[in-house]
């Protein structure tokens, strides 16, 4: 059972740029305090960016998506999410152009991507905050 437990992990982890995540500690200072405290706005404002960027798409809205992925983009590239970064970057891309098949289906990548991010930075987070005590 824990061989499963510990694979999770480990695909989890792969989904944040590991030397992002060292270089970002080591940034700190070793401030474990405070690179929780980034993980967690990251984490709770996350939410809100993909709401507005599904109303953006769903109403071919340029501004809201150009809103919603800039902020993402910025957010997540700091915690080392470099596809989902690289999604984003072409969302903004494809809506500049407004293509609707593309951005539907980058849209459904962001998703997809934004889960499995989204785990790993509460999996890093937990990893921390058992380091930090």
């Amino acid at each position: 059972m824990d061989g499963g437990v510990k694979e999770d992990t480990i695909n989890l982890a792969g989904y944040l740029d590991p030397d992002m995540r060292q270089s970002m500690v080591m940034l700190m200072e070793g401030e474990l305090d405070m690179v929780i405290d980034m993980i967690e706005t990251i984490i709770s404002s996350g939410p809100g960016y993909m709401k507005l960027l599904e109303e953006g798409v769903n109403q071919a809205n340029r501004l809201d998506i150009a809103e919603a992925v800039f902020a993402l983009k910025s957010n997540y590239c700091q915690v080392g999410a470099i596809l989902f970064s690289n999604l984003c970057e072409a969302m903004a891309t494809a809506s500049q152009q407004m293509y609707p098949q593309t951005i539907q289906r980058i849209h459904q990548q962001i998703q997809e991507e934004y889960e499995l991010v989204s785990k790993s930075l509460h999996s890093w987070k937990d990893t921390l905050l058992l380091e930090d005590y």
